[in-house]
């Protein structure tokens, strides 16, 4: 069985790996957005129903840091730490262009080839590059809870706001994570199977 190959962002690196690799599925906007990963599996949402789409293979060329983030990728400073072919520490995903803070059309496409060419097996003569870390971040891009914490601790341990414990943080550490990617509850309601059995109603001994 060939390998499935998803790659996620319709941008410059996206379509210079998708031209590269005609069998993989790409996922992007506005036809599809990717909320959630893990382990062989993305959720797409599409059409609003919300899709699990397999995969061996991610390639990342969409500034969704929160897909890594979510599969344990190790992260410095905002951007997800790679090889020179744009493998991430977690076997078979790998990350290039946008995500990766590639400053041109031109290095996205570059990185789009580069992985492309090290997933097909074969030698590359160039490599991908992590661009700066950037002096502003969208904080609504990158909610408190996908750092484990909330905006109240942020705000009393004296933090700035999210972008700076993200420019302070080294420790190339996966970020404790959950989804942050707004999904509508019908779309939730969707994936759910039967109704559950009724439970008895639970009461507070001190509250009676």
């Amino acid at each position: 069985m060939a390998e499935r190959i998803v790659i996620v962002g319709a941008g410059p690196a996206g379509r210079a790996a998708a031209a590269l690799l005609p069998d993989a599925r790409l996922v992007a906007r506005p036809d599809a957005t990717a909320w959630h990963a893990e382990p062989g599996r993305l959720w797409v949402l599409h059409a609003g129903q919300i899709d699990a789409v397999p995969f061996d293979i991610l390639v990342v060329a969409a500034p969704v840091l929160h897909l890594l983030l979510a599969l344990g990728c190790r992260t410095r400073a905002w951007r997800p730490v790679v090889d020179p072919q744009g493998r991430t520490g977690v076997p078979g995903v790998f990350a290039a262009g946008a995500v990766l803070g590639a400053a041109t059309e031109d290095e996205a496409v570059r990185h789009g080839r580069v992985v492309a060419q090290a997933i097909l097996g074969l030698a590359a003569k160039d490599a991908v590059t992590v661009g700066p870390v950037p002096e502003r971040v969208n904080e609504d891009d990158v909610p408190a809870g996908s750092l484990g914490v909330t905006k109240v601790e942020l705000r009393d341990a004296g933090a700035v706001g999210i972008a700076t414990v993200l420019r302070d943080r080294t420790d190339a550490e996966p970020i404790p994570f959950t989804p942050a990617v707004p999904i509508p509850f019908a779309a939730l309601a969707a994936r759910a199977g039967e109704r559950p059995p009724p439970r008895p109603l639970q009461t507070d001994p001190a509250l009676a």
